[in-house]
């Protein structure tokens, strides 16, 4: 723990007599890499940062990173107007800092660090606390921040500045908390100051928080590739996900650099996941970040979707940019009997849909082509949603092949959509991993496909 408390002002004092807890006060000058592995959390309490050397607070991060809780309570310290750097914090955030009384404190969600519920065992009485003590107009909330914090409360100063007074944000596999709220009420030991005492205890034992990050920007910068080992488990079983975020230039533009990237999950019920989001850095354009990440399966689905939403600082535009991946796979009870035999159906692929849509032959009509204006054209045609949604399917009957004995796959009519050649070259191209699915030239593996016409394919 990190304490100064500019003087002996009892007011000021970390309450260092919570049970079953071990408490030691370290100076600035003694934050290092082999101190804080010592530690399982780690307190500025009224403690002015800029005491701490780059190298000390790069020692934080990483600490944090590695799995430690770092929790932050400052507002009865900073002067008046000129708020504490907090910058070099993975999140960085700036505050109001007004140092007078007023009210107006907001439980926004209900967690292990607080609760409006009088029934949870997590229930903080933000009445006594607006209209009791100091604690909310003093608070010293962010007037702006980085995504990665979530807010659990917000508050109005006496400043009349509105905005989160008590946050928290995952970094790597550690935690870091900020509480806005003014502690002198609990420290001089005032009734009304219990509730604060409860809400640093409260960060000290929590060891779940909801993890959600918040939404995807509209103005989608980043692509997400997410991949695992399968795509198709048992309940019980270990999965290993990969993802790639990517900044490509033709999206987000020239020059424009994805600053602290960082992605996290949202995994269906189906799928345990650490509650955690994970720090890629910056990805400049062109360019992209790896990270792997473990989950187990939990229960039986089909078409269970993973998500991942990525998030990058855009210090050129001012904005935040972001995008998200989905990957479909089935969990199966151990248990659960398998067929004889199965045969797989794919129907309807209309290859050539809606791709190259103008005026072909000027007619005042826009009409469709896919690869040039002939209908013998014999070019590859283009990768877009349609052919993706083919990609897919091919690869879960290949996923699905071993557990239900597929035997053969028929290709009901529609293949193309305008009866044009580069369609059906198109839709052979893909269904051809079928009869050869690792490429290697071997189709003993292999499903076979029969491909029936009709209807858009004459």
């Amino acid at each position: 723990m990190v304490d100064d408390y500019y003087g002996s002002a009892v007011g000021y004092l970390y309450p260092s007599n919570y049970p079953n807890q071990i408490f030691s006060t370290l100076s600035a000058s003694q934050v290092s890499t082999e101190a804080l592995a010592n530690y399982d959390t780690v307190i500025l309490f009224m403690f002015n940062p800029s005491g701490l050397t780059t190298a000390r607070k790069a020692a934080i991060n990483d600490w944090v990173y590695k799995g430690g809780k770092l929790m932050i309570w400052d507002s009865d310290q900073v002067p008046r107007g000129s708020p504490w750097d907090y910058t070099w914090l993975p999140y960085p955030f700036t505050t109001s800092v007004p140092g007078q009384t007023g009210k107006g404190l907001n439980i926004l969600e209900e967690n292990q660090l607080s609760s409006s519920d009088p029934s949870s065992p997590y229930y903080i009485d933000t009445a006594v606390l607006n209209s009791q003590t100091d604690a909310v107009g003093d608070a010293n909330v962010l007037i702006s921040y980085s995504l990665g914090w979530r807010i659990d409360m917000m508050a109005k100063n006496v400043l009349g500045e509105t905005g989160p007074a008590h946050v928290y944000a995952a970094y790597g596999s550690g935690l870091l908390i900020y509480s806005a709220l003014d502690w002198d009420y609990a420290g001089y030991n005032y009734a009304s100051g219990a509730w604060l005492k409860k809400m640093l205890k409260q960060e000290l034992e929590c060891s779940a928080l909801p993890f959600i990050a918040p939404p995807v920007p509209a103005e989608v910068g980043l692509v997400v590739e997410i991949t695992s080992d399968r795509r198709s488990y048992e309940v019980n079983d270990k999965m290993q996900f990969t993802v790639t975020v990517a900044n490509p230039t033709d999206i987000t533009g020239i020059n424009v650099i994805a600053h602290n990237a960082w992605f996290t999950v949202v995994p269906p019920e189906e799928i345990e996941t650490p509650a955690a989001c994970y720090l890629l850095g910056d990805i400049a354009p062109g360019e992209s970040k790896t990270a792997s990440f473990e989950a187990t399966a939990k229960k039986a689905g089909e078409n269970v979707e993973v998500v991942v939403n990525a998030y990058g600082e855009d210090d050129l535009l001012k904005t935040t940019i972001g995008g998200n991946g989905k990957l479909t796979l089935s969990i199966r009870e151990p248990e659960a009997q398998r067929p004889d035999w199965s045969f797989a159906i794919i129907t309807d692929l209309h290859i050539g849909f809606n791709n190259k849509v103008a005026d072909w032959d000027s007619d005042g009509k826009d009409e469709t082509d896919y690869d040039g204006r002939a209908w013998d054209d014999s070019g590859s045609g283009d990768e877009y949603y349609i052919t993706d949604r083919l990609v897919h399917a091919v690869q879960r009957i290949i996923d699905e092949k071993d557990y239900y004995n597929i035997r053969f796959v028929v290709v009901l009519g529609d293949i193309s959509d305008t009866a044009e050649k580069s369609e059906f070259l198109k839709a052979r191209e893909i269904l051809s991993k079928l009869n050869d699915p690792n490429r290697d030239g071997n189709t003993e593996d292999g499903i076979p496909y029969v491909p029936l016409v009709g209807n858009h394919d004459t």
